[in-house]
């Protein structure tokens, strides 16, 4: 169960950081010299055994 709730924790920080870039991007879309910023989301292994024995 923890697995789950980290995983799902690791989702919401993540969408978090993709709207915190997007915004960053909207609002300074008119200042001169400005380089937008990305994202990118990739899948990692859990290195975590949450097995019941």
């Amino acid at each position: 169960m923890i697995g789950a709730i980290s995983s799902a924790l690791s989702g919401l920080i993540a969408f978090s950081t993709q709207i915190n870039v997007t915004a960053h991007n909207i609002a300074n879309v008119s200042t001169d010299g400005f380089t937008t910023s990305r994202t990118e989301f990739v899948a990692v292994e859990s290195t975590r055994d949450d097995s019941t024995e």
